[in-house]
């Protein structure tokens, strides 16, 4: 059932749930759904309504306090199926590196493997509606440097339309929308969550009170560190903080445009008018010390008589492309160059404990204090954004199949990598990780293995918050198949209350 909060109370006896989610998008609707056909009963509480508000959305304001980002309370959605509402549908699993300890990276590796999400990739591509194959293979003639990889493209689902009515008739799921859970409360000892306080918007002075076996936190990677860090009325750095690690380590995929490629169309084996993706090879990033990234190439195709006065069939009539056949006069060229293209690098970006979200003195509508982003980078990132590209200027090269011009920040390696808002493309995908990160110690990070609070035996956290490292990879289907594992282990944990 679906009650809205602003206007229907809870019954005044309250119910015990099995399981508790605080977050109705792509993470919290999947635990739900999969919980219930477990045949648990679970409350799902959603901040937002069943549609976009103003009111909702103001909560997520925040301040930028580091380089350059997105508004916070654009950035991210605040109603049913969250972020969802406006995902653009790419698909792709992490890769087997993306998990590892890297000496090159500081602070890398996952506590588990990618054999242990692999086991939910059919489900997680059923619940995405996309394939399940990708078709990813190393270039014959990149002596092995380069690999040509896919994505999957999901229509793209939108979470709250897709399970509306399935929630609505649901016997097991209680949904309860315009709830804003404003404290979370702990049993004596520190090792239990009880009950959660939640706030409507009517009558924001009154707090109503929800109880569960088993608590989940899965209101994205910015969203998750602010409550955290709100909820300190008992443990007074804030929940899960006591080694000032929630907020730290925030990351993004950065994403850029880092120049353009002309070949002859003769020579270009890989089809016209169509966006194509590459990647370094695992062995070559370990070789280069470069963290994980890769390569979008879309074509870009002006009709040859464009240019007979000038006698140069180009790709287009920018400053860049007359420059770039400049650039190159004096070395091998292709003779006839009137196709090409740009060349976008989404690439990881590596953990940095300096790069956080922490709390202002400003506060929403419920007195919680508002999220201070100070996104930060580290050298290497700025390093694999250049080298991704010129990997593939030398293999066109080598080949004899064209040249590239990297853009212009990237030419001089004292200019900084532009920010959201200072460059021709994003400058981030959008991506917010890292937050709640996921290792096998509480000195290193908030949640263990199976996304468990470290020492509250029945708190766990989902989506990307938990993610260590993010690779390249848009984080959506990994966050699902982490939903769909930590299904399971809430299930089995219900089963025995030693483990809860």
């Amino acid at each position: 059932m679906i009650f809205n909060l602003n206007i229907y109370p809870p019954p005044s006896t309250p119910k015990t749930y099995d399981a508790c989610i605080i977050g109705a998008g792509v993470a919290g609707i999947t635990l739900a759904i999969q919980l219930a056909a477990m045949g648990r009963h679970v409350l799902l509480l959603e901040a937002g309504d069943l549609d976009y508000s103003i009111e909702s959305q103001d909560v997520y304001k925040g301040t930028n306090i580091g380089r350059p980002y997105f508004k916070l309370n654009e950035d991210r959605l605040r109603f049913l199926g969250g972020t969802s509402n406006h995902w653009a549908g790419w698909c792709r699993p992490l890769d087997a590196r993306d998990f590892m300890k890297h000496d090159h990276i500081p602070n890398s590796g996952w506590p588990i493997k990618k054999t242990d999400l692999d086991k939910y990739h059919s489900a997680a591509s059923a619940i995405l509606e996309i394939p399940e194959n990708y078709n990813d293979f190393t270039l014959p003639d990149s002596n092995g440097t380069l690999k040509k990889i896919e994505f999957q493209f999901s229509p793209p689902v939108r979470f709250g339309k897709k399970y509306q009515e399935e929630l609505l008739d649901s016997t097991k799921i209680d949904v309860f929308i315009n709830a804003n859970v404003t404290d979370i409360r702990l049993n004596e000892s520190l090792d239990r969550v009880t009950d959660l306080h939640v706030q409507n918007y009517t009558t924001p002075e009154t707090s109503f009170k929800f109880s569960a076996k088993t608590f989940v936190l899965a209101t994205g990677g910015i969203e998750n560190a602010r409550l955290l860090l709100n909820f300190h009325n008992q443990i007074p750095a804030g929940i899960g903080n006591t080694n000032d690690l929630v907020g730290r380590y925030f990351m993004d995929h950065f994403s850029h445009m880092a120049g353009h490629y002309v070949t002859d169309v003769n020579s270009w084996p890989f089809g016209k008018n169509k966006e194509i993706y590459f990647s370094p090879t695992s062995k070559k990033l370990s070789e280069l010390k470069m963290a994980n990234t890769s390569l979008r190439d879309g074509s870009l195709y002006v009709p040859k008589t464009t240019y007979e006065k000038v006698k140069q069939r180009l790709v287009c009539a920018n400053d860049m492309m007359h420059e770039f056949i400049d650039q190159f006069h004096h070395v091998w060229c292709p003779s006839t160059v009137y196709t090409g293209g740009y060349m976008h690098v989404a690439s990881e970006q590596t953990p940095n404990p300096n790069s956080r979200v922490s709390l202002s003195n400003e506060k929403d509508k419920f007195g919680l204090q508002r999220a201070n982003l100070d996104w930060q980078i580290q050298s290497i990132d700025r390093y694999t954004i250049k080298r991704t590209a010129t990997l593939f200027g030398e293999y066109l090269a080598a080949n004899r199949i064209g040249n590239v011009k990297l853009i212009h920040w990237l030419q001089n390696d004292t200019d900084p990598v532009p920010g959201v808002g200072e460059d021709s493309f994003r400058g981030a995908g959008s991506h917010h990780m890292g937050t709640t990160r996921m290792t096998d110690s509480n000195t290193t990070g908030v949640v263990d293995k199976n996304c468990q609070v470290f020492g509250i035996n029945n708190f766990f956290i989902a989506g990307s918050s938990v993610f260590p490292t993010g690779g390249h990879a848009n984080p959506t289907f990994t966050i699902v198949q982490l939903a769909l594992r930590l299904s399971e282990h809430i299930n089995d944990s219900l089963k025995t209350t030693t483990h809860i």
